[in-house]
């Protein structure tokens, strides 16, 4: 265990702002999902095939424009955290952090390097955000929250090598940003007991986990829902 990016505090997280990034092994918690590609690449070699489930409440899929495309060093080059943290787009004069938390899985399946290596991508959203362009024509599988448990079983058994990418948001809804938690803590605790089994005998080869506090309405409501994550992963820390 330890951390990558010691804890700051609990600031806003947004669409940049990185208050800490933790890890055990192969699993790993921060609250700002942009830093999830640089995580899974430690972890992903070149010409290994490998599946993508991401459980979301948005797609995290913002189009990328010819500036962002450039300005991308490849998925094997990501260099330390602080480098890619600090990978920037030039856009006119001026210059913008490359890698958001809305765009950093575009950049996974628009990579050329991999293109032939990604067997499918799931995407268990809330469909917030844009719809994943998609220049490599993956097969793209979007599933349904009352589907969820069924067919994350389904996708263990069908890949021999997945990345899973969870953000806490997707246990919450708002109306006029009062949230709510969406789904029970049995079905979130059952869905981790799950997701346990299949990183103890391998199958998982990288879990990204993601606060997203500002989407959770606010740091105790992602904090309850990473408790039972932290308890059902056999996996302590404390913020």
């Amino acid at each position: 265990m330890s951390w990558l990016i010691p804890f700051v505090k609990r600031s806003s997280s947004f669409a940049y702002n990185v208050n800490f990034l933790f890890h055990d092994k192969n699993v790993y918690f921060s609250d700002n999902h942009r830093t999830a590609l640089w995580c899974w690449m430690k972890h992903l070699n070149k010409g290994e095939n490998v599946a993508l489930f991401h459980i979301d409440r948005h797609y995290d899929t913002l189009k990328l424009g010819p500036d962002y495309i450039n300005s991308f060093p490849g998925v094997f080059n990501l260099g330390s955290i602080k480098d890619y943290l600090d990978l920037k787009a030039t856009i006119g004069k001026s210059q913008y952090p490359l890698i958001r938390w809305d765009n950093y899985l575009s950049f996974f399946i628009a990579e050329n390097q991999i293109k032939n290596n990604i067997d499918c991508i799931y995407l268990a959203t809330h469909k917030d955000g844009t719809y994943p362009e998609n220049p490599h024509g993956h097969h793209i599988e979007e599933i349904e929250i009352y589907e969820l448990l069924n067919d994350i079983d389904s996708s263990f058994e069908n890949h021999e090598k997945i990345i899973l990418n969870v953000d806490l948001d997707y246990f919450f809804t708002d109306k006029h940003e009062n949230y709510i938690q969406l789904i029970d803590n049995q079905f979130i605790s059952e869905l981790f007991k799950r997701i346990k089994n299949q990183i103890d005998i391998g199958k998982i080869i990288c879990l990204t986990i993601c606060l997203s506090p500002e989407c959770c309405g606010g740091w105790n409501n992602a904090e309850h829902v990473l408790d039972i994550v932290k308890r059902e992963l056999n996996i302590n820390f404390t913020l």
